[in-house]
């Protein structure tokens, strides 16, 4: 199904047992042009603090002129903002941005927990983690799986990863599937993130390829292995 939006959304302050705003069973397309879309302070008492993509199913966010907010959401188990064992992909946003920033879950991905494909693809908005904590995956954590993957593909817009924390491994990114940067353009950034070990990015693989815009790992902090 395909949601068409022309204008503000905002879902505050909701709350349920897994997905505190929204609950997708399905294949849903969330587009429209001059939108602002707002999950703030949401809450689920396991997964998905504003969003849960259940198996099998899929999300795919895009437009071309977006503001995405994902702010101060939460989670007790998985998944501080979206928990996706579907596929959840944001794409084509090209004016804009998409912001996750102070999201926190109590065990793993701050921000995103993935169970199947997680892409950001083409977007010229810029796209940003900030400030998401997490036991593991500060802002992002993949638990792998067969033809799984983290992707960043053919962005022009600039990714960036600052101040995310994670209390065990991956201060911004914790992953068992692969992380992929692909044929991205503008600037991926990763700085001020924290881990007990790999303190921006902790992967079993860890892929850049084609790339021509600029990445930056700076001042990023482990107190054991891997400070970038």
């Amino acid at each position: 199904s395909v949601m068409t939006v022309n204008d503000r959304v905002l879902f505050s302050e909701n709350k349920a047992q897994s997905g505190g705003a929204l609950f997708v069973n399905g294949s849903l397309t969330i587009t429209g042009e001059s939108v602002m879309m707002e999950f703030v302070g949401n809450e689920a008492e396991s997964s998905g603090g504003a969003i849960t993509v259940a198996e099998g199913a899929s999300l795919n966010i895009s437009g071309n002129d977006v503001d995405l907010f994902f702010h101060e959401n939460s989670a007790g188990d998985h998944g501080g903002s979206v928990y996706a064992l579907g596929n959840l992909t944001i794409s084509n946003i090209q004016v804009g941005q998409i912001l996750f920033s102070d999201n926190r879950d109590s065990t793993l991905g701050g921000a995103i927990y993935g169970a199947s494909t997680l892409e950001f693809a083409e977007n010229a908005a810029a796209l940003r983690f900030e400030e998401n904590r997490a036991d593991a995956g500060g802002a992002i954590y993949h638990e792998g799986g067969q033809n799984a993957a983290v992707r960043f593909f053919n962005n022009s817009g600039e990714i960036i990863f600052s101040s995310n924390q994670a209390e065990q491994q991956g201060g911004a990114i914790a992953s068992y599937a692969p992380v992929i940067f692909e044929a991205n353009t503008g600037l991926v950034s990763f700085s001020d993130n924290i881990a007990h070990s790999g303190a921006a990015i902790s992967a079993t693989e860890l892929d850049f390829c084609s790339n021509s815009g600029v990445f930056k790992f700076i001042n990023n902090a482990s107190d054991s292995v891997g400070g970038a």
